[in-house]
């Protein structure tokens, strides 16, 4: 468990969850318009759910990074490698 008093490795679970919790709640934002096309009522969505779904997503990110870090490689919260080229391993 020592990853996890690695800058390195929560510099990359923090950005997973902030990404993470930005497409939930854009997703969430964007569902309501979509709902109305198909005929879903989704009327009750309002900003705050967008949030909490969002936040909800984030710690459920920041959760799997640090299930990740012993099993991905150097303990990142990755479970992929990466040759220093940006492609995969």
């Amino acid at each position: 468990m020592s990853y996890l008093i690695r800058w390195g490795f929560w510099k990359g679970a923090i950005e997973r969850s902030i990404k993470t919790f930005l497409q939930a709640f854009l997703a969430t934002l964007i569902a309501y318009p979509v709902g109305v096309v198909v005929g879903v009522d989704i009327s009750k969505l309002n900003w705050l759910n967008a949030v909490w779904l969002g936040f909800g997503a984030a710690i459920l990110s920041l959760l799997s990074s640090i299930v990740s870090g012993p099993i991905g490689p150097g303990n990142t919260p990755s479970l992929v490698t990466t040759d220093g080229s940006g492609k995969n391993a």
